[in-house]
């Protein structure tokens, strides 16, 4: 079965370009779900923390993945459920049956997800239910996962074998694992008996209940625990200072659930091959074979932001590459840039919001291009700033809609679905001059080449990508 959507951890969530209009909807707040419970609690954050790491250092991926193991079953279970119920809430009790059904027809192994909380969906009979009890589901799912992070002994274990034997300890899994904290609140709330009732140990094993909503205190607490896990590593100022960015994104934005999931090619074969380019001279050779001459700035990354990475895609024996050179200091990278005689491409906004008007006024080929490779919600203080006064639009294809914003010959885009487009509206408000024919600023047809080879060459998955 085709993968509908994904919650790609720091990355945001995306849903596949294909999906069916009737599913969009109910993806993204399937897809919305994840992310709340994960950016607003101290075991999603502390596993949002440890992915951040995860290439750069090997015990945070092994930590990350046994974390996950025992949350992951709860975190379904909650988003399958608010999913269906919100069927409920928006088209009324019958497209909630007819919801069910499909589900069932659909996805057996979601649908178990789905009946395995039937003490509590059971229970809807009208909308009214349905909101009251997906707000219930939130709550419960709250306490679950925000573990007391001084409870898991990071400071004392360094093997994942010892770190999972602990989680099975019986004497702490109620204390540790949002899985078993979620069965027992949701036995003890709604199944009134006294199976599995160690509800005193799911509190003890709790932050204090004042600050289940305090998301400065949530983040304080979340890393300074995985401070623990990283002290070995011989770069860990580096990866100290990545965990500063993880949190709650919080926006007051009408329909802003639409902004935080990007459509991609989610089940298409997508092994990308990276070859190191070992000099300029070899790069410049790369970029003079290719037929539509453009180079790609990869994204800043947090803790090693002198180092940029320039790239150039295209095919080798039918494999996707992307040939990348490394430059190690600000001054080889914009001596490189103002110096190419090709279109250039930026990967996300962190570059050019800190030195975009100056590396406008020293590249040789206008425009500039950015393009944004995660959800839209982020890049949203960015556009309303750095193209204050300037233009912004909507590219309409088939199943997505591309919205671009201009000023002064550098153009951002990103892919959205259509439903993010109200509000984006008024979030811009009259900042930006909405038009609707964008040929008056830009190349249109340019514009959707581009972001069709971003989309061609975008790591949906690290695992596909392959260095050569």
């Amino acid at each position: 079965m085709n993968t509908e959507g994904e919650f790609r951890y720091t990355n945001g969530a995306a849903i596949d370009i294909d999906l069916s209009k009737d599913r969009i909807n109910s993806v993204l707040i399937h897809e919305f779900t994840h992310s709340q419970t994960y950016s607003s609690t101290t075991y999603g954050q502390i596993i949002l923390m440890l992915e951040k790491n995860e290439l750069f250092h090997e015990k945070s991926k092994l930590f990350k993945e046994i974390l996950f193991e025992y949350m992951n079953r709860m975190q379904e279970r909650i988003a399958v459920n608010i999913e269906v119920m919100t069927e409920c809430v928006k088209e009324g009790f019958s497209a909630y049956t007819t919801a069910i059904e499909k589900l069932e027809r659909r996805n057996k192994k979601y649908y178990n997800y789905f009946r395995k909380l039937c003490c509590i969906n059971g229970k809807v009979k009208n909308p009214q239910d349905a909101e009251q009890l997906s707000d219930i589901l939130i709550k419960i799912a709250t306490l679950a996962l925000n573990v007391n992070p001084e409870l898991i002994p990071f400071d004392k274990i360094n093997d994942p074998k010892a770190l999972k034997t602990y989680f099975d300890d019986p004497n702490n899994v109620a204390l540790i694992s949002p899985n078993k904290r979620f069965d027992i609140l949701v036995n003890v709330i709604f199944r009134n008996n006294d199976n599995n009732n160690a509800i005193e140990n799911v509190l003890s094993g709790s932050i204090e209940l004042e600050r289940m909503y305090d998301y400065e205190y949530i983040h304080l607490v979340a890393y300074q625990r995985v401070l623990f896990v990283i002290k070995d590593s011989p770069i860990f100022d580096r990866l100290a200072k990545r965990l500063e960015s993880i949190g709650v994104l919080q926006f007051d934005i009408e329909d802003g659930k639409s902004l935080t999931v990007k459509p991609t090619r989610l089940n298409e074969n997508n092994n990308i091959y990276f070859c190191k380019v070992k000099d300029r001279k070899k790069f410049n050779e790369i970029i003079s074979e290719q037929k539509v001459k453009e180079v790609f700035v990869q994204h800043m990354l947090g803790g090693f932001e002198e180092f940029h990475v320039i790239s150039v895609n295209g095919y080798k024996c039918d494999k996707k590459i992307i040939w990348g050179l490394i430059l190690f200091d600000d001054t080889q990278f914009y001596n490189m840039i103002s110096e190419l005689p090709c279109n250039i491409v930026f990967n996300k906004t962190k570059l050019m919001g800190k030195d975009g008007r100056s590396i406008r006024k020293m590249v040789r080929k206008l425009p500039i291009y950015i393009y944004m490779d995660t959800p839209i919600l982020s890049a949203l203080p960015f556009i309303k700033s750095f193209f204050f006064s300037g233009y912004y639009g909507f590219i309409d294809l088939k199943n997505y809609s591309i919205f671009v914003a201009y000023k002064r010959s550098i153009i951002f885009f990103a892919d959205i679905i259509f439903e993010a487009k109200k509000a984006i509206n008024t979030y811009l408000g009259e900042n930006i001059e909405y038009i609707d024919n964008l040929n008056e600023k830009c190349d249109v047809a340019e514009v959707c080449r581009i972001d069709d080879e971003c989309a061609e060459f975008e790591l949906t998955r690290v695992e596909d990508l392959k260095i050569i």
